[in-house]
């Protein structure tokens, strides 16, 4: 069936002004071979889907001629109505082809026409399928053409439907964390306005450079509609960043909650990290529970803080890891040699204190001498090197019916540092007044 000739003849006018420009004239011939190589095999919409594919692959080029660029966008909106024409001529064409194709007997060449025509009536009813195969196959001339597009050899049919696999790149936003989603989106964003932002700059520059008043007025007219989607796309990246702003905010909140559990949790846990003994919390819990216990039964109850000699200096000379040492093999080593429904806890950075519930002043006193001499004779590793464990200094005190448990401790620390300010291995006695 033969295609309108005014169509190909109105493509090629519009083409024409390709010429205007250097870069132009060197699009314009790559097109006219195309037309020379198949101009006759009355593939119109080919040559015409080449011919806007040629102008997108300039329009790709970062380096292209400013002039050229603007003038190709304005031959590609030109292009778009004959595109759409010959597109809907294709596909009424296919039927026509598909029943020349199909009469296999008819005698006379002259009228295939009839054959045609019954063939059509015929073909619905009894084999529905071979028009959509015969379909398929006419776009392998198509491919032949677009091969002389890209030089690379043309996609083999049987690729495409295997690489489809395209579903599971749909699931990768789900596994997108959040600051990769926002950066993706301003990405997204930002490449959108640069475009916008190109396409402006290159329209300048073509307005002054003298043009015909038809590319003059088209132009205006595409600068138009390029500002209000530059308007537009301004409005989403507002839109996009207060959502950015509000989500950052909202990360921002849950990262401070969670700061805050873990520090309650810290607070109100009962067990120390390093030496993994009960901690200052947990020991004043049971100090309370002692010192009511004692009060309902009338039992005797001593305290003892430990302070071992010199760990900051320790720390200083052989680094952190060799205090940690010291404080875990004291936790585990030395601090055993009490008994075991005695409470050891670590009070403080290098202070440990004792709970001896039910003893008295002289019991306390064995356990603390056993425990100092333990110490006395304990080596660690530092660093490659043994050295003896550092000593510790002491204080003891009883509980006396009636008193507070915060004036124990006061009573126990200020005996403490008063004993440390004499030297290291001290080991004192603060029995309460009266």
């Amino acid at each position: 069936m033969a295609s309108d000739p005014s169509v190909l003849e109105n493509v090629l006018a519009i083409l024409e002004g390709l010429k205007k420009t250097t870069e132009g004239m060197i699009l314009h011939s790559f097109i006219a071979r195309g037309l020379r190589k198949f101009g006759d095999t009355q593939i119109e919409s080919a040559f015409l889907a080449f011919a806007d594919k040629l102008l997108d692959r300039y329009l790709a080029n970062p380096d292209a001629d400013p002039s050229t660029r603007v003038r190709v966008k304005l031959i590609q909106q030109r292009l778009r109505p004959y595109l759409g024409e010959l597109q809907a001529q294709v596909t009424t064409r296919p039927a026509a082809a598909t029943n020349t194709a199909m009469p296999t007997v008819p005698p006379r060449p002259s009228t295939v026409t009839a054959p045609v025509t019954h063939v059509v009536e015929t073909t619905p009813v009894n084999e529905p399928a071979p028009a959509p195969v015969e379909r398929k196959d006419k776009p392998v001339r198509r491919s032949a053409f677009q091969a002389f597009i890209t030089p690379d050899p043309p996609p083999r049919p049987a690729p495409p439907p295997r690489i489809e696999p395209v579903p599971v790149v749909e699931a990768e936003p789900a596994s997108e964390t959040l600051p990769e989603q926002l950066a993706r989106e301003m990405a997204q964003t930002l490449t959108q306005g640069q475009d916008l932002d190109e396409l402006l700059r290159t329209s300048l520059v073509a307005l002054g450079q003298p043009a015909d008043l038809a590319d003059t007025k088209q132009l205006k007219q595409q600068l138009s509609r390029g500002i209000e989607e530059m308007i537009q796309e301004h409005r989403e990246l507002e839109s996009q960043l207060a959502n950015a702003s509000q989500e950052l905010q909202t990360m921002t909140e849950d990262r401070r909650a969670l700061a805050q559990a873990l520090d309650r949790a810290r607070k109100y846990s009962l067990t120390d990290e390093l030496t993994g003994l009960p901690n200052r919390n947990a020991f004043l819990r049971q100090l309370n529970a002692e010192i009511g216990r004692a009060r309902r039964y009338g039992f005797s109850l001593s305290l003892a803080l430990i302070d071992i000699d010199n760990l900051k200096g320790l720390n200083a000379l052989h680094g952190e890891s060799a205090g940690d040492s010291v404080l875990y093999t004291y936790a585990h080593e030395i601090m055993s040699q009490f008994r075991g429904y005695d409470l050891v806890a670590r009070y403080g950075d290098d202070e440990f204190a004792v709970l001896l519930p039910n003893t008295q002043k002289e019991g306390a006193s064995r356990a603390l001498d056993k425990v100092q001499k333990r110490a006395a004779g304990t080596f660690i590793d530092v660093n490659g090197k043994t050295v003896p464990l550092p000593s510790f200094s002491s204080v003891l005190t009883l509980y006396s019916h009636g008193e507070a448990p915060e004036a124990l401790l006061q009573r126990a620390d200020e005996a403490l540092a008063q004993a440390k300010q004499r030297g290291p291995a001290q080991s004192v006695l603060a029995l309460p007044s009266g």
